[in-house]
């Protein structure tokens, strides 16, 4: 019987052993935690889920924007907000039902969380219509090497 219990005990040492090494060097291994990230915001993983249904908003200075931005993105900053408010506004209208994803430079960048705020309000548009990038134009160039 004792030895039985040994051999028990081993093996579900053994079996511990290999799950925690599994979960720790297998290359498709589960997260164990998702990044923090802020009310509002989304992962890019998120809205790579959603397609082609995103509208792309860059909240940065117009010089950061010029020297690179997601495709197809929206300039929108507080430089000429009326005008490139209006246009967000008629391509929005163009493309009912897409989601309005704003992003800035960092994560530690407040621009986008402000301007999506100030689109909400403008725009009359409710909270899961409007996200900021969780890491903003860092994690987008991250994600692209």
């Amino acid at each position: 019987m004792r030895t039985a219990l040994v051999q028990m005990a081993l093996l579900v040492a053994l079996a511990g052993a290999m799950a925690v090494a599994s979960g720790l060097w297998h290359p498709r291994r589960p997260a164990w935690s998702l990044p923090d990230i802020d009310d509002g915001e989304v992962l890019l993983q998120g809205v790579r889920q959603w397609g082609d249904r995103v509208i792309w908003v860059d909240a940065r200075p117009r010089k950061l924007y010029e020297r690179g931005h997601v495709s197809g993105a929206l300039p929108l900053n507080e430089d000429d907000w009326d005008n490139l408010l209006a246009q967000l506004e008629r391509y929005h209208e163009q493309r009912k039902g897409h989601k309005i994803v704003v992003y800035c430079s960092t994560r530690r960048c407040d621009t986008s969380h402000h301007v999506a705020e100030r689109i909400r309000r403008e725009l009359g548009l409710g909270r899961d219509d409007v996200w900021v990038l969780a890491g903003g134009w860092e994690a987008w160039e991250a994600a692209q090497r």
